[in-house]
């Protein structure tokens, strides 16, 4: 039997849509820990009320590492378009600020 180890971004799916109820009749904002490959990331997230079949939205911040307040811009799209809103936080001890061409500073 070959045994398959699933990439970080496929098990934060799955924890988002396990933990989460889809049918809410009222709207879910919410931050759990998350642990991917022995690091724990805060990920804060949405959930729309009413909503039985969302989409997934991941929403990335920027230098300014303001996830929860990204989140929360995310929400009347999210609830218009039946989306379930994920922030990861990447947190300035572990994940440095990238600089270089390409790269902008942002909030």
């Amino acid at each position: 039997m070959k045994i398959r180890v699933l990439p970080p971004w496929m098990l934060l799916l799955a924890l988002v849509f396990l933990t989460s109820s889809t049918a809410a009749r009222e709207p879910i904002r919410d931050q759990e820990t998350v642990v991917l490959q022995g690091i724990p990331i805060k990920v804060f997230s949405y959930h729309p009320p009413d909503c039985a079949q969302p989409s997934l939205l991941f929403i990335f911040h920027g230098a300014k590492r303001k996830a929860s307040k990204n989140r929360d811009r995310a929400r009347a799209l999210a609830d218009r378009a039946c989306m379930v809103v994920v922030a990861p936080l990447f947190d300035r001890d572990r994940f440095r600020t990238m600089r270089g061409p390409g790269c902008q500073a942002g909030d």
